[in-house]
C-alpha cells in the first residue's frame, strides 16, 4: 500500500467493508476491506499500553474452542478468542514449496493504474499447535498457524542465521512456545475457521504480561 495507508498491529483504523455475498460465504462475520480506504487513525498503542489493549480484546473471550465451534454451528461466527487449559507442542512440518494452482492464479494478477505488488514468497514448512481446552468435553486439538508474523519470523532468521535450518527452526519454535506461552504470560489463542469447511486455525496468540 501506499505509505501513508500503511498501518501497525494495534492500530485503529478506519476503512469500508462490505459483506461478502451469503451464497458465495455463510459467515456472517465474513467482510471484505475496500484497501483504498484505509486510513490509520493516530498511532500504535505502545508494548507498555496493555491495559487498553486488554480493555478492547478480552471482553471477547470464550471459555474454550468447543464454545466457540458451538456459536460456531448456530450462528455463523467463525472468529474467536479463548485461553486453552495447555499448550501442549509446537509442531514443524514439511509444506508445499511452490503456491497452488488457485493461488498462482490470484497472485499473477496485474493491476491497472496501480503499483504491482511485489512476488509473494511460499514458506515451505507449516507451523502448528497441539492443545487442551478447560472444557471437560475437550479431546485435544492441533491447530495451524496461518498468522503472518510467524512466516516473517522464519524469513528474519533465515536472513540472520542462512546456513543452519536447525537454529531458524528452533528460534521460531522458541519464541512461538517458550516465550509466548511463559508462566509470566497471559496468553489466549484467536482462532478463525477457513470456508467453505468447517476447519478452524491460529490467527495470533494475544499474550500480555499477567
Amino acid at each position: 500500500m501506499e505509505f501513508y495507508k500503511r498501518f501497525s498491529k494495534y492500530q485503529w483504523i478506519s476503512v469500508k467493508i462490505k459483506r461478502r455475498p451469503l451464497e458465495k460465504d455463510f459467515r456472517i462475520d465474513s467482510y471484505e476491506p475496500e484497501i483504498k480506504s484505509i486510513k490509520p487513525l493516530g498511532k500504535p498503542l505502545p508494548s507498555g499500553k496493555w491495559i487498553e489493549r486488554k480493555r478492547v480484546i478480552l471482553p471477547l473471550v470464550s471459555k474454550s474452542m468447543e464454545e466457540i465451534k458451538i456459536v460456531y454451528d448456530l450462528n455463523k461466527i467463525s472468529l474467536g478468542i479463548f485461553k486453552p487449559k495447555k499448550v501442549k507442542r509446537f509442531i514443524i512440518e514439511e509444506g508445499d514449496k511452490e503456491w497452488s494452482k488457485r493461488h498462482q492464479i490470484v497472485l499473477s494478477q496485474q493491476r491497472l493504474f496501480e503499483q504491482q505488488p511485489k512476488e509473494l514468497e511460499k514458506i515451505p514448512y507449516k507451523f502448528s499447535y497441539e492443545f487442551e481446552c478447560s472444557s471437560i468435553n475437550c479431546k485435544g486439538h492441533t491447530m495451524q498457524i496461518i498468522d503472518w508474523e510467524i512466516l516473517e519470523l522464519y524469513r528474519r532468521m533465515r536472513e540472520k542465521y542462512p546456513y543452519s535450518l536447525d537454529v531458524i527452526l528452533d528460534k521460531v519454535k522458541n519464541k512461538w512456545l517458550a516465550e509466548m506461552w511463559r508462566e509470566d504470560k497471559d496468553s489466549y489463542l484467536i482462532i478463525g475457521s477457513v470456508y467453505p469447511k468447517p476447519t478452524f486455525v491460529v490467527l495470533g496468540v494475544f499474550w500480555p504480561p499477567k
